[in-house]
């Protein structure tokens, strides 16, 4: 398990018929509409509706159902009902991609977001699992708070891709996991200072956010690593120019192609198509020509 840890660390990754979770409002596609939240007093904010071009565009019928349940769960904290509703989504959306109604390109898109859901919440339950057990050496245990931190970080993007809301609830979370893996970390310091940077961006700590991104030096700013969680960083902080500017400069390197070895097929590319990090870039001539497109060909 540490070896897949590792890699993912170091960047910044039978069916039966639902209905529809109690409180929460299945769209045909994500909207800026209001939503309600589940039944646990959660403040949310309401944000635009994602761009044209989300991986959740679309979803509906029994796939959406199964996949909002699970998101409902996510929300107040219920991981293992997540994960074990988001299971029966990827289900259905496997056999979407095979049979139909929907267009192929469609299917594979919403499979692709469950699938990525899935592995996310399956990852955390499993850190939540090592966690709780007495660690074999301190430096597991920072490999561990970095991906708790990493992970509700991509569990906070999932909802918002979703719903088109930012939970209050889940972004606390997710800045107290980053301030947690921050006070024992003593190496991949680098990317988590930049998560860190990036959630108090999402707050609307800007200032805060630049203070905290002062604190990493040219070089390592620059590093091939920090590629993906610089794009963000800058996305974050609303400013899709430069974040741009940053994919274009990690699409130059050999990783943008070809993953870590033993995850070969874990591009930097495939990496940036499946990540919600980027679904404010969905809509930019430039993502779709870098991404997009040979993604799905």
């Amino acid at each position: 398990m540490l070896n897949a840890l590792v890699s993912l660390a170091v960047l910044g990754f039978v069916a039966t018929t639902a209905p529809a979770p109690r409180g929460v409002e299945v769209p045909d596609r994500p909207s800026g509409k209001s939503h309600p939240a589940p039944q646990s007093g959660t403040t949310v904010e309401i944000l635009p509706q994602p761009p044209k071009g989300s991986l959740e565009e679309g979803m509906s019928g029994e796939v959406a159902r199964y996949y909002a349940s699970s998101i409902s769960a996510l929300r107040i904290g219920q991981y293992r009902r997540a994960l074990s509703e988001v299971r029966q989504a990827r289900v259905l959306a496997y056999g979407a991609v095979k049979k139909g109604p929907q267009s192929r390109r469609l299917a594979s898109r919403h499979f692709t977001r469950v699938m990525h859901l899935e592995e996310q919440l399956s990852e955390l339950v499993l850190v939540d699992e090592q966690l709780e057990r007495p660690p074999d050496r301190s430096e597991q245990r920072n490999l561990l708070l970095h991906m708790r931190a990493l992970l509700m970080r991509n569990l906070f993007l999932a909802v918002r891709g979703f719903l088109g809301i930012s939970d209050w609830r889940m972004l606390k979370e997710t800045l107290k996991a980053y301030q947690a893996a921050l006070e024992e970390a003593d190496s991949l310091k680098h990317s988590l200072l930049i998560g860190y940077a990036a959630m108090l961006a999402e707050r609307g700590n800007r200032r805060d956010a630049r203070e905290r991104f002062a604190k990493l030096g040219e070089h390592e700013r620059e590093q091939e690593t920090m590629d993906l969680p610089m794009a963000y960083y800058y996305l974050a902080l609303g400013d899709r120019a430069r974040a741009i500017a940053r994919l274009i400069t990690a699409s130059h390197r050999d990783s943008w192609l070809h993953g870590s070895p033993g995850r070969e097929e874990h591009s930097f590319r495939s990496q940036v198509y499946r990540l919600n990090d980027f679904d404010r870039l969905r809509d930019h001539p430039r993502f779709i020509e870098l991404v997009t497109v040979p993604e799905e060909k």
